[in-house]
């Protein structure tokens, strides 16, 4: 009788851990599928912020491309220069806090190679530089100077070829039309005459048609 008790005892108490484990079990796989759903919840969460993030980007670089609408051609007045040469002017002469007014600079070969393109920090920052008196025409226009005195010379011919090349780039990526490529002189009317009488700007809208 005694042994019959037992067992009765022994079979209950395995009973017992058996639905705890299965209890157990049951917990954790309901714990581990609210585990799943908060993260498949975290992911859609991550995946909306990625849109986001995108849209944002989107709009940044559209914003950025959108900004520049002009491009402004003009010329040193001197014989000779580079970058360095006019952003220490810029900076020392003109007070320009951001140095160099230009975004690029064309070298006629004296202080820089013929048609070589150097690049401002200020298109690598892209912000505006003062190189018109037109403060906005500054805001939206790209400013490109070549070097030397286009009222007694004239660009040399590898100049011209590089600023060509550079402006149907600046044309394509920044949607400007062939028209919005203009002197400075024809920005600020009667105030200067650069890029000089010799400079062919008729002549260089009708080459980027």
């Amino acid at each position: 009788m005694k042994f019959f008790d037992f067992v009765l005892s022994l079979a209950a108490l395995i009973s017992l851990l058996v639905a705890s484990y299965l209890f157990a079990n049951e917990t954790g796989l309901n714990n581990a599928i609210d585990n799943l759903k908060q993260n498949r919840v975290d992911l859609k969460k991550t995946e909306t912020d990625r849109k986001k993030d995108n849209q944002n980007h989107s709009a940044l670089a559209e914003s950025t491309t959108t900004k520049w609408k002009y491009i402004v051609i003009h010329h040193s007045s001197t014989p000779s220069g580079n970058a360095k040469i006019f952003d220490r002017y810029h900076r020392e002469d003109m007070k320009m806090a951001d140095g160099l007014a230009y975004h690029f600079v064309i070298g006629n070969g004296t202080k820089s190679g013929d048609g070589e393109v150097e690049v401002g920090s200020r298109w690598q920052k892209q912000i505006t530089g003062p190189h018109c008196f037109d403060g906005v025409m500054n805001e939206h226009a790209i400013g490109i100077c070549l070097v030397g005195d286009f009222e007694k010379g004239k660009p040399t011919p590898v100049q011209m070829k590089a600023l060509e090349e550079l402006l149907k780039k600046l044309l394509k990526d920044y949607n400007i039309p062939p028209a919005q490529v203009v002197g400075h002189n024809e920005v600020d009317k009667g105030k200067t005459d650069c890029p000089g009488k010799n400079f062919p700007i008729t002549d260089l809208r009708r080459r980027l048609k």
